[in-house]
């Protein structure tokens, strides 16, 4: 429940082998590598055997290839064949030995570009073929009762003829410019008209001063080419026609060529893990301290790694020593998670905020419990909560996850589902329904309902602000307990216990007013009391000037007010839970409406309670999350977290699409 401890390596070699050295810590995916040139305050230059402007060179060309490895593979995702539906979602990963990792550094993958990229000439020049034929067809539909063939509309040596397609009234103000240059040498004729837009033919003689460009320009004529078209606009749109359906028969066909090649994806995926690691191999190397005859590797490892690390290191069969060293109280070392299983998953929420510094409070076990309740008393319906848990538990079983943070979220909406189904029992509500509409024995769960959001709204809204005391007051406990773990003991005393006392005071006068417990009423005003008086007296103790000492006090004890506001904000759970149940059932009411539809109302039942039940789910949900986040991140880490640490990274196998079996 803390953060893993970790130690400091410093790993020194010879240059000669260098290339192994990386490639065993690599694999064994264990050492956080830091800058040793900075770390041990030297400037060296790189004389020997594997430079680093060779290595930029190799960087430069994997690049390349990663990229035309992304293109292929983005080219053909979407011919990939799926197994199942989740497919559709989620990518699955491969696993792979690391022999056959290694050894796909062979392939050679230029044949497979080559054929995509002649296919994606192929495509363009069909597509740019069927647009061009469609946009020719949208006009000649318009002239299609000229039985004129288009191959006379064509300028002759004395004469203009043409076709444009203009305004309604373009045709007219053509005649007239025209008219004004030319006289009478000209005809302008309409021969079709849709909505504002006509075609016009256009009959004129060939003036020396007719500008026609420019006329064409001033009036916005749109010139319709007929350049390759020889018969009439009927037996044109035929002929496009049967060139469309053959254009797209090809297209077709390019298609599934495409399809055929998909098979190739995972060997393609392959080569792109791999060239990426070695690209995060060859980035180590601006990392490296170097002299003339030895190098120099520091990085951070975990403790319980250390004698794995010790076994690989013994194994190299070459001269190589290492050190171990504690963190010094003054550095900053990487942060890495150590939680036990049922808690790792809300790691991922720990870090949508920020990862924790070394040295600081892990607040992912606090975090975990309260993030999964809070989200069940969201939703509060027994019923969705089972929907979530299966979905995502089918998931978790089925789905090889790209990415660990992937499989974390997976995980939350799991957990959250199961805290969900648990609170809907003790909430009554299940599918918008109450436990006593239920049939037969399942009736007989109405005896673990303890609070109704829908008959108890005040005792609900009284129910999640507790909650918030008992949130917030824990934030503020945490950060009490680490001032005196840090030897701040007047700051935990005077600065922290003050306000717990307050949030006790509340609790107390809370109960003491439901269970008619007159007896505690003095208790919990005279925590009030005393917390107010210590920190009217000591808010300000920085200052000596007693005036200042006591106006600094007055202001600490106006954020009281503060302090309210956060616990007001824990009347979302109350607003999302309450919300949940009433959007339930006036699904369940619109759904029951239908049964009087003759016939369809059978048909339209099952759809209307399907889609309305997992439209509120979807919704619920993600706002569930979202406010339970905020929860988490305003009201309890502004107490006592501040996180900002450096996630702790060990060099090792870059996989996006690849999981190697040695590495499960």
């Amino acid at each position: 429940m803390a953060l893993a401890s970790l130690q400091k390596l410093y790993l020194v070699y010879l240059p000669q082998h260098r290339e192994k050295i990386l490639r065993i810590l690599q694999k064994t995916n264990l050492l956080h590598i830091i800058s040793a040139e900075r770390e041990l305050y030297v400037n060296t230059q790189i004389e020997n055997n594997l430079p680093l402007q060779e290595a930029q060179k190799q960087l430069t060309r994997i690049d390349a290839h990663l990229s035309h490895l992304q293109w292929m593979i983005e080219h053909l995702e979407k011919f990939r064949q799926r197994h199942n539906v989740l497919e559709h979602f989620v990518t699955p990963r491969q696993v792979v030995s690391f022999t056959e990792f290694q050894n796909i550094a062979r392939f050679d993958e230029t044949p497979i570009y080559n054929t995509i990229k002649h296919i994606e000439e192929q495509e363009h020049l069909l597509q740019k073929r069927i647009r061009k034929n469609y946009h020719l067809l949208d006009w000649l539909q318009q002239i299609e009762h000229v039985p004129i063939p288009l191959s006379l509309f064509s300028d002759t040596e004395h004469t203009l003829i043409r076709l444009y397609r203009t305004e309604t009234d373009g045709g007219e103000e053509l005649r007239r410019a025209l008219e004004a240059q030319i006289g009478e040498l000209q005809e302008v004729v309409s021969i079709s008209r849709k909505g504002r837009k006509q075609i016009v033919l256009v009959i004129a003689w060939k003036d020396p001063e007719l500008d026609i460009d420019q006329l064409e320009e001033n009036l916005s004529l749109e010139r319709i080419h007929v350049e390759g078209l020889t018969g009439t606009p009927a037996e044109e749109i035929v002929r496009l026609s049967h060139d469309i359906k053959d254009a797209e028969k090809q297209l077709a066909e390019l298609h599934q060529q495409l399809k055929n090649l998909s098979f190739q994806q995972e060997q393609l995926q392959l080569a792109y893990d791999y060239w990426q690691s070695e690209r995060e191999r060859l980035l180590q190397f601006s990392r490296l301290a170097r002299s003339r005859f030895t190098e120099v590797i520091v990085g951070w490892v975990r403790q319980r790694d250390i004698p794995t690390l010790e076994q690989q290191l013994r194994t190299l069969g070459f001269p190589v020593g290492w050190e171990f060293t504690d963190p010094r109280p003054d550095e900053l070392p990487p942060a890495d998670f150590d939680n036990p299983p049922v808690v790792e998953p809300f790691e991922f929420v720990t870090d949508l905020y920020s990862r924790p510094r070394y040295w600081e409070l892990d607040p992912t076990p606090f975090l975990s419990a309260f993030f999964a309740l809070f989200f069940g008393i969201c939703l509060t319906d027994a019923g969705y909560g089972l929907i979530l848990s299966l979905i995502t538990g089918l998931a978790l079983k089925k789905v090889t996850f790209a990415t660990e943070n992937s499989r974390k979220l997976v995980k939350i909406l799991f957990y959250s589902g199961l805290i969900t189904t648990g609170v809907g029992l003790f909430t009554g509500g299940i599918f918008g329904l109450t436990f006593q509409q239920l049939p037969g024995p399942l009736a007989g769960l109405q005896h673990l309902v303890l609070l109704n959001p829908l008959e108890n709204q005040i005792g609900f809204l009284a129910f999640a602000l507790t909650l918030g005391i008992i949130h917030v007051g824990l934030g503020i406990f945490l950060k009490f307990y680490r001032n005196l773990q840090d030897g701040q003991a007047a700051e935990a005393w005077l600065d922290q216990a003050p306000w717990m006392a307050v949030l006790l005071g509340v609790l107390v006068l809370g109960v003491a007013s439901q269970v008619n417990a007159a007896w505690l009423s003095p208790l919990g005003y005279g925590l009030m009391a005393l917390a107010a008086l210590t920190i009217l007296l000591f808010a300000g103790r920085g200052s000596r000037n007693p005036l200042v000492r006591f106006l600094k006090g007055l202001y600490a004890l106006y954020q009281v007010s503060g302090l309210m506001g956060d616990i007001l904000s824990y009347a979302r759970l109350f607003a999302l839970g309450l919300a949940t149940g009433v959007i339930a059932g006036v699904v369940n009411f619109l759904a029951k409406l239908t049964l009087g539809i003759p016939y369809l109302g059978f048909i339209f039942m099952p759809l209307i309670l399907i889609g309305g039940h997992l439209m509120n789910l979807v919704i619920n949900a993600l706002g569930g999350f979202i406010h339970t986040a905020r929860l988490q991140y305003v009201e309890f880490f502004g107490k006592f977290y501040e996180g900002g640490g450096e996630p702790f990274q060990p060099f090792g196998m870059k996989l996006n699409y690849t999981k190697i079996k040695e590495q499960r």
